[in-house]
């Protein structure tokens, strides 16, 4: 049995989210550009993260194609790639987001996860201590600038060919390639993300901000017609293991330098950069398949969406059902910042490939995890398909308390109305020719906000 479904927001009263008010909204939108190149339908479109080195534009289509566009000039954009790499209709694209936080945030959520956990260690009382006075209200202006972690130029697309692929602007090359393959899927790949939201479930309680901040890279998520949503992982080379080993001794040392320190802003580029090296050998990665989402879908699985503010992964398909996940520590889990056993099922989080092998250990001790279902509603479109769904931040907090009396997430006297402008809806869109929203259950949304894992 599924977990209680969230509510449609629309259910006792329609209300039209077409037009907010304010003098701004009547500025009229004029034909840019035209862009020119792809012998059939597009598929998908998406513009790179404002914190890429450059603005980027890619677009996929029938033709089997990738497009990569550059603004060069204000609405002058120049082709910079043509990537014909899949053997199949080319269906969605994602670029790598990256985690976007701050130290002082990371460190709040971390407070948060300790005071929830039981049995705290003396070292883990230390390591809280530590982060506690750095991000007190002596800490520097540092530690309330965004910071881009684990981000780099990155593009993925999903085909008809069942595979996704990756790309970069490799320089030594002066073009970009594919740098990676990712296999597994049985059906089409219909969607797929980068992690944008740096999720805590992994790491033991005794980990510090700046540790994390070191470690942390993006993982993919994706969707298919064979039923399954997938997580996918890269496989750290013994040359990048050094690497993140030394950024993380230089962490805990309290050095904050280092071109993976977490110190460079939107202006000047972002964490995580790999740097260059030759196509032959060295520019192509390894990606694993680390685990699958429980499987609650009956029909293909046409979309999903990461939260870059909860962790929480959405997915709908063509039987009409909205689900939610959340990452948690595994069940089998030794204890706080003690790794479980071993799981026996191939592809999972201890590193095991289908074949057996064993991959190298984490540069961090971590917690095994898993997914759960936390929230679902069928028929969401009542008898017809859903063809995408997504997060979108709520932008009534102060509304609703007037209507309601109180805000849905009761946060206290102090914090109640930020965490209901932190609250996200789910939107959806089906066959019928309607746009729902959706409210999360109030559960759901103080556990994930009080780094509660239940």
């Amino acid at each position: 049995r599924l977990p209680g479904a969230f509510e449609d927001e629309d259910a006792e009263q329609e209300r039209d989210f077409t037009h907010t008010g304010g003098d701004e909204e009547n500025e009229d939108w004029h034909f840019s550009t035209l862009l020119t190149g792809p012998d059939s339908e597009i598929k998908d479109v998406k513009f790179s993260p404002a914190h890429y080195g450059a603005t980027l534009l890619a677009t996929c289509s029938r033709d089997k194609s990738v497009w990569v566009w550059e603004e060069v000039e204000p609405e002058e954009w120049e082709t910079i790639a043509v990537l014909s790499e899949h053997t199949g209709d080319v269906k969605c694209l994602a670029w790598c987001e990256a985690g976007r936080t701050s130290r002082r945030a990371l460190k709040k959520r971390l407070e948060q996860r300790r005071k929830a956990t039981s049995g705290v260690t003396g070292e883990e009382q230390s390591a809280m201590d530590v982060d506690a006075t750095n991000g007190g209200a002596t800490a520097g202006d540092d530690d309330d600038e965004e910071i881009i972690v684990g981000g780099r130029e990155l593009l993925a697309s999903g085909s008809y060919d069942d595979t996704i692929r990756l790309y970069h602007d490799d320089e030594s090359e002066g073009d970009w390639i594919c740098i990676a393959v990712l296999t597994g899927h049985d059906g089409t790949v219909w969607d797929l993300k980068f992690e944008p939201y740096i999720d805590l479930s992994s790491y033991t309680t005794s980990t510090t901000a700046e540790e994390i901040i070191a470690d942390w890279t993006p993982r993919i998520l994706s969707c298919s017609d064979d039923l399954s949503i997938r997580v996918w992982r890269k496989v750290l080379k013994e040359k990048e293991r050094i690497e993140r080993r030394s950024r993380i001794e230089a962490a805990r040392q309290g050095q904050t330098g280092g071109h993976d320190s977490g110190t460079r802003q939107r202006q000047t580029g972002f964490v995580g950069q790999m740097p260059s090296v030759i196509r032959v050998g060295n520019s192509t990665e390894q990606w694993i398949e680390e685990t699958r989402l429980p499987a609650v879908h009956m029909r293909s699985v046409y979309a999903i969406d990461w939260s870059s503010r909860t962790g929480l992964v959405v997915s709908c398909g063509g039987d009409g059902l909205i689900a939610v996940y959340r990452e948690v520590p595994a069940a089998n889990n030794g204890g706080p910042g003690i790794p479980g056993p071993e799981k026996d099922a191939p592809m999972s989080n201890d590193g095991t490939t289908q074949d057996g092998a064993q991959e190298e250990q984490e540069v961090l001790p971590k917690h095994k995890t898993e997914w759960k279902v936390v929230a679902a509603v069928e028929a969401a479109h009542d008898e017809y398909e859903i063809n995408h769904v997504c997060w979108a931040p709520r932008r009534d907090a102060r509304q609703r308390q007037l209507e309601g009396g109180k805000a849905v997430v009761d946060g206290g006297d102090e914090g109640g109305q930020e965490d209901e402008e932190e609250e996200e809806y789910v939107v959806s869109t089906g066959d019928d020719g309607d746009v729902r929203v959706w409210r999360m259950p109030e559960e759901v949304l103080r556990m994930v906000r009080d780094e509660v894992y239940e």
